[in-house]
């Protein structure tokens, strides 16, 4: 069996059996429609003949098939038939008006793939779901004014078919993605058409409650969340028609999305508890859109995969929109424990014995509470994210502040407030829930820096999240030291949203709101992610241990892992040491000030104890680079600065020639 691109003389050879093929099924499917009428007993003879010659096309076109089945795979044969589907039928049809002559118009083109697919699906269908994305892909890769491609009703509602019930889920995913794909190239009129196949196909599923019908829902749920991606990135009247002439206006694919009733079905799914693991599945797809960067999930080897472009400022603000809706972060709060119901719009007080107690009395559910807290975390961040960017892009595009920004702000609030309870009602002291913990602590962490000040002054917080000697688990080691590494690395900058987002906690007084002058000021972050770095020693016990904030034990700590056994604990430590370097006023000089980092920084490559994974090296060099371009350079002496930069152009691979003994060795005489 031929694999890779077929030669020219392959080629030939395929365009001809096809070519056979096509004329036999359009023989075939013209006999089988005029059989359908009753055959008058005079003609009953020649209908027998009619008969013995459809036995005949059949056992050709069983004959053709074989040999396409002997000779090629059906990668190459469908990539010879699938570019096709895309073209409008009228370029074609009037050199073939009976649909059995090679090339086929759109319409045969489809049928006599249906054709393959029907006959021999194991061998066909994941190759022609895979063949049709990669036609589609290849038309996006033209040029813009060179994209032209029609796709008919008949192909919407097969690869919609494909995408709710297929059995094979590689093959749903291939459809969706073209659909997407598809969408991408020709604008949203078509995006209105596929919302609205899904969601028909949606609703229908809603009816009955099955494991086939669950998992329908839930890709009809997943292309959807496709769509509102892949689409995030272009100007939301990109490639549209005026709505005189029947276009989509200046709507947008979630406007759209909520307008066909896909939104509502959704949360009509995040909210139906008799079926738990289509709220997880939900929940899953509501990470996706708090925090996606506009990058496609679902690659596929060998297959352009769509291109998303980064969401612009407007798409990801009515996006967060949406997703600060009631509708969505009741549910959340609900499952993560700090709501009393997934419809009540109230979060527990403090205020008053009864709802104190009832407030104890709440739980995160067992299954969803975790899931739910990292979907509360990412939306935290998205609202740190978005509203900077909007801040910004307000001071040159006016007109993108026309949005409805005070109920962004109480709904803000609400997701403030619900979180920061949430995150006390976690039990973190399973391994995997402790991971679920720390990624939704640092996430609060870097909403703001009055959120990473109230992180810092909350012990019950600050000791799941930071405590690394507590655990045997390499891994989980890792993934904390990576969590502070993030949180000291990252940039704060003001949000729209927060001036009037507040906590009010009963062990803390701190508001989360977002001061301008923290967030846009060097000195106060820095100073906070010091208190971050310092802390490191004392949760892990290191110069007096408990809440002492320390950064002298903290370096001795951290380089001490530097020299653990796991290769994961000395990556994530130097990423700590990296991004206390790297971005904070005074870390470099804080580190300079340690022996045991000294001795680390410039220990000759090749000696004992010296990294010796590639990994490793390189976090080693990333950790020089940042000591060098740090404002510490300036405070040490020339002779260190020049064996700095001598450490940096030999790069982080180099290794010392050591001498064999029989090189030292001299002649005498």
């Amino acid at each position: 069996m031929m694999e890779g691109p077929p030669q020219q003389d392959d080629q030939k050879n395929i365009v001809q059996l096809l070519s056979s093929l096509l004329q036999q099924h359009a023989a075939s499917a013209a006999a089988s429609s005029k059989q359908t009428n009753i055959a008058p007993p005079q003609d009953h003879e020649r209908s027998k003949g009619n008969d013995d010659a459809d036995a005949n096309a059949d056992d050709s076109a069983e004959m053709l098939l074989m040999t396409l089945k002997a000779n090629y795979s059906a990668d190459t044969i469908l990539n010879m038939l699938t570019p096709y589907l895309f073209l409008p039928d009228n370029n074609n049809d009037n050199n073939h008006g009976d649909g059995g002559h090679y090339p086929p118009s759109s319409s045969h083109a489809l049928s006599l793939l249906i054709f393959l697919v029907t006959t021999d699906s194991a061998f066909y269908l994941e190759a022609a779901s895979r063949s049709v994305r990669r036609a589609v892909g290849k038309i996006q890769q033209q040029p813009k004014q060179q994209q032209r491609m029609t796709v008919s009703p008949a192909l919407l509602t097969t690869l919609a078919t494909q995408v709710v019930a297929s059995p094979n889920g590689q093959v749903s995913m291939n459809a969706s993605a073209t659909l997407v794909t598809c969408s991408q190239i020709m604008g949203l009129s078509f995006v209105q058409s596929t919302l609205q196949a899904i969601v028909e196909y949606w609703k229908s599923s809603m009816t009955i409650n099955n494991k086939t019908n669950s998992i329908a829902r839930v890709r009809c749920a997943s292309a959807v969340v496709d769509l509102i991606v892949g689409l995030s990135g272009a100007p939301q009247t990109q490639r549209q028609q005026p709505e005189e002439e029947g276009g989509t206006g200046g709507a947008t694919v979630l406007t759209m999305a909520r307008e066909s009733g896909a939104l509502s079905l959704f949360v009509q799914m995040l909210q139906d508890e008799s079926d738990p693991l289509i709220q997880m599945s939900m929940l899953d797809l509501l990470e996706r859109l708090a925090s996606t960067t506009g990058k496609s999930e679902t690659s596929l080897l060998s297959t352009p995969s769509p291109s998303v472009d980064p969401p612009t400022a407007f798409m990801m603000h009515q996006r967060l929109e949406w997703l600060l809706s009631p509708s969505v972060v009741n549910p959340l709060l609900y499952m993560a424990g700090s709501s009393a119901s997934p419809d009540s719009d109230a979060i527990m007080t403090n205020d008053g014995g009864d709802e104190k107690e009832e407030e104890e009395s709440l739980e995160p559910d067992s299954l969803l509470g975790g899931p739910a807290l990292r979907v509360l975390a990412a939306l935290c961040q998205l609202v740190a994210t978005v509203g900077a960017e909007q801040r910004t892009n307000d001071r040159h595009h006016h007109h993108e502040a026309a949005i409805s920004t005070f109920a962004a702000r109480q709904d803000a609030q609400r997701l403030w407030t619900g979180f920061y309870r949430a995150l006390h009602k976690f039990d973190g002291s399973l391994e995997l829930d402790r991971l679920v913990l720390v990624d939704a602590v640092s996430s609060l962490a870097m909403a703001s820096t009055d959120a990473l000040a109230m992180v810092l002054s909350d012990t019950n917080l600050l000791q799941p999240w930071l405590t690394v000697t507590n655990t045997t688990n390499p891994k989980l080691k890792a993934a904390i030291l990576h969590s502070i590494a993030m949180v000291l690395q990252h940039s704060y900058h003001s949000s729209r949203f927060s001036d009037q987002s507040s906590v009010d906690n009963s062990n803390n007084s701190s508001m989360v709101t977002e001061n301008d002058e923290n967030n846009n000021n060097p000195a106060a972050s820095s100073e906070l992610k010091k208190q971050v770095y310092g802390f490191v020693g004392g949760m892990n016990n290191q110069g007096g241990g408990g809440t002492s904030v320390n950064v002298h034990a903290a370096t001795s700590f951290l380089v001490s892992l530097v020299h653990a056994p796991f290769p994961e604990v000395r990556l994530g430590a130097y990423a700590v040491l990296t991004a206390f370097a790297g971005h904070t006023l005074t870390g470099a000089q804080i580190l300079l000030q340690s022996v045991d980092f000294v001795t680390l920084l410039f220990r000759p490559a090749g000696e004992q104890q010296e990294e010796r994974t590639k990994e490793g090296r390189e976090a080693k060099y990333a950790l020089v680079q940042a000591v060098y371009n740090s404002p510490a350079k300036g405070l040490l002496a020339e002779s260190i600065v020049q064996q700095l930069d001598s450490m940096l152009q030999r790069g982080p691979h180099y290794v010392r020639a050591v001498p064999q003994p029989w090189q030292l060795a001299t002649e005498e005489g």
